[in-house]
């Protein structure tokens, strides 16, 4: 017996001890379906929508929601009616439109409550009681309306009041501002305007409200925004063009586009004229707008200011085939797109380089084109220009050089069809070369020889984009003969200026024994020097060594402490 109780009592310990092992058991409370019953609204001559609002569902499966409707009848009777929703219940906005709603014979108001029953429960929102209004009127529905539009709505307006008001409702909200309207004299018609706080894109409902009764439909209403025409048609390729109009912003709610040509921008208050243009050809072009619905084209066209045919200007009356020359076209850039991939600059009917160079000249690089007189062209992508003005191109024609014979590197001039302010390489017969810039028809360069004679054999220029162009020449000056026939005074200390007697000495170098001086030259042409430091006092001999010859004077020059 007692082996009995042992095994029932260790049976009820294990029992016991699995119970404590396992995780107590937690019931699902499952949070219930939250309901809210709106005020009804008047539709007019289509009825009165109910409104009912599911604040929040759970898993529960809904089969059926509606309205419970209770009319009394005075002395506490009642009339209870049932309306259910066919449509299929959703999160938020829930109606139902009847027909024929209007106040009970016992004055006092509806009662209307929203349910939803699920399986095994009806749920209920709150108790809304209202008076159905007294108005009755044709809504206007889906109007698209412009800011500051007046909006009429017909209907029976004869129980109105000064307590009623217009408001504006959006999907989220109604504002606070009543809408000022206008009734008129028989009260079948109530007029306001479409506020102008208000944007393109907005979806407004305006309804009229009363605190004694449901409100009213008015209008439901899309507002279009409207751009203003320019206040000029005419500009310039780089202005900025700016917009305006009423319910327009950058960040509307429906599309707003400008047009301009066969361009289709977003709305925006500026845009660089040129930016609008870019890809487009023509001198003028349509502007206007599409509103999301519509497409407005102005009756005016956009005109673009054209520069003058003199607006190019050429400073160089003629130019060489091949090379660089000053212009004017600072202000072109003001009508036309001058960058390197809309323009292409032409001269002859070969491609010129051009130069808009701020604070300097602007330069022109012409093509090798043979002689004639040319205009400049621009074509661009908008428009082609032609200048008025030609340019003359002659090939490069040194004529002459100074009459000889001159003195040993004397400034001589060459002679020619030199463009002003273009530099030129003179190269000399033994291969020395020299850079110049031509002044009034001519070339200035030093007569730089060791023989009698100086010439030039070839001169040229340059260009940023051209390879240079060489013309050869026979251009000579005999170089005057050298004379030295002593020297004065013949002694004196470091600071005696000694006269070196002869002609043709510029350029030549003095021989005194070892040392090799060069000898200066006055204004007047004659020559001197004086004993450098480093020369010891003595008796020395002066010779001169000028074009390939020696010149030694039989005098003596005595330096003396």
């Amino acid at each position: 017996m007692k082996r009995i109780i042992a095994i029932i009592a260790a049976i009820c310990l294990l029992i016991s001890c699995k119970k404590s092992n396992t995780e107590p058991e937690v019931e699902v409370i499952q949070k219930g379906i939250e309901l809210e019953t709106l005020v009804p609204e008047s539709l007019g001559s289509q009825g009165t929508k109910l409104l009912g609002r599911i604040l929040a569902l759970n898993s529960e499966k809904i089969t059926e929601h509606g309205f419970m409707l209770i009319t009394s009848k005075g002395l506490g009777a009642a009339d209870t009616t049932w309306l259910k929703i066919i449509d299929q219940p959703v999160a938020g906005n829930n109606s139902l439109l009847i027909k024929n709603l209007t106040i009970p014979p016992s004055g006092q108001a509806f009662r209307l409550q929203y349910y939803v029953q699920t399986k095994d429960k009806k749920y209920w929102a709150n108790t809304t009681e209202f008076l159905p209004t007294p108005i009755k009127v044709k809504a206007l529905a889906d109007s698209k309306v412009t800011i500051g539009q007046q909006l009429t709505v017909t209907g029976d307006f004869a129980k109105i009041d000064d307590t009623f008001r217009i408001y504006m409702r959006s999907q989220s909200s109604i504002a606070a501002d009543p809408v000022p309207y206008t009734l008129n004299a028989n009260k079948t018609s109530i007029s306001f305007a479409v506020p102008h706080n208000l944007k393109h894109g907005n979806e407004i409902d305006f309804i009229l409200a009363d605190n004694r009764f449901m409100s009213s439909f008015l209008a439901k209403v899309s507002v279009i925004g409207t751009l203003s025409p320019p206040e000029t048609y005419e500009f310039n390729y780089s202005d900025i063009i700016r917009f305006y109009g009423q319910g327009l912003s950058s960040n509307t709610d429906a599309p707003f586009q400008i047009i301009i040509g066969n361009k289709v921008l977003p709305y925006s208050v500026e845009y660089h004229l040129s930016d609008l243009l870019s890809g487009q050809r023509g001198k003028e072009f349509r502007i206007g707008y599409f509103n999301g619905a519509d497409t407005i084209i102005f009756p005016k066209k956009i005109k673009l200011n054209i520069p003058s045919e003199s607006a190019f200007q050429f400073y160089n009356t003629f130019a060489h085939p091949g090379s660089t020359l000053r212009v004017d076209a600072a202000n072109l850039d003001q009508y036309l797109p001058l960058s390197w991939d809309k323009s292409k600059v032409n001269l002859a009917g070969k491609i010129a380089q051009l130069q808009i160079l701020w604070g300097q000249d602007d330069n022109l690089t012409i093509g090798n084109v043979a002689e004639g007189s040319y205009p400049i062209e621009i074509l661009t992508d908008l428009y082609n220009y032609t200048s008025t003005q030609k340019l003359r191109v002659e090939k490069l024609k040194p004529t002459g050089i100074s009459t000889g014979p001159v003195e040993p590197m004397a400034l001589i001039k060459v002679f020619g069809n030199f463009m002003e302010g273009q530099r030129y390489t003179v190269v000399e017969k033994n291969g020395y070369t020299y850079d110049n810039i031509a002044r009034n028809g001519s070339l200035e360069v030093y007569a730089v020889s060791n023989t009698k004679e100086f010439q030039i054999v070839k001169i040229g220029y340059s260009s940023d984009w051209n390879p240079p162009t060489w013309i050869d020449t026979d251009l000579k000056v005999a170089i005057k003969s050298t004379t030295f026939t002593g020297i004065s005074p013949l002694s004196g200390n470091y600071s005696t200026k000694i006269s070196l007697q002869g002609q043709g000495l510029r350029g030549a170098t003095v021989h005194i024994g070892e040392n090799v001086l060069f000898p200066s030259i006055d204004d007047y042409g004659n020559a001197y020097l004086y004993m450098p430091m480093y020369i010891l006092p003595g008796k020395y001999k002066i010779s001169i060594f000028q074009n390939g010859e020696w010149f030694t004077s039989e005098q003596f020059f005595e330096l003396k402490y």
